[in-house]
């Protein structure tokens, strides 16, 4: 009986985990060129914060990184004219 409640548990846990994480990924918007990187500044996605987002293979945001700031999306110069987005506050 235990051991039944315990997997019952233990799956139940996993599909909310599992729920949770689709929601939490990028939004599917299109972005070019392909691997390049960018902020995102828009009242539709993260409560309205900015993200860092990442262009994927398939021409759309295939990962971010979202800010806990509005208008806090910049980029950053990290040496040898190269310049990467970041959340700042």
């Amino acid at each position: 009986m235990i051991l039944t409640s315990l997997a019952t548990v233990i799956i139940s846990a996993t599909a909310v985990a599992g729920v949770v994480l689709a929601d939490s990924g990028p939004p599917k918007l299109p972005c070019s060129p392909v691997g390049s990187s960018g902020c995102w500044s828009g009242e539709t996605y993260n409560n309205g914060n900015d993200f860092v987002y990442f262009c994927g293979s398939d021409g759309y945001m295939g990962s971010w990184i979202p800010c806990s700031c509005k208008n806090c999306c910049f980029f950053v110069d990290v040496g040898n004219d190269n310049y990467v987005p970041n959340c700042t506050s």
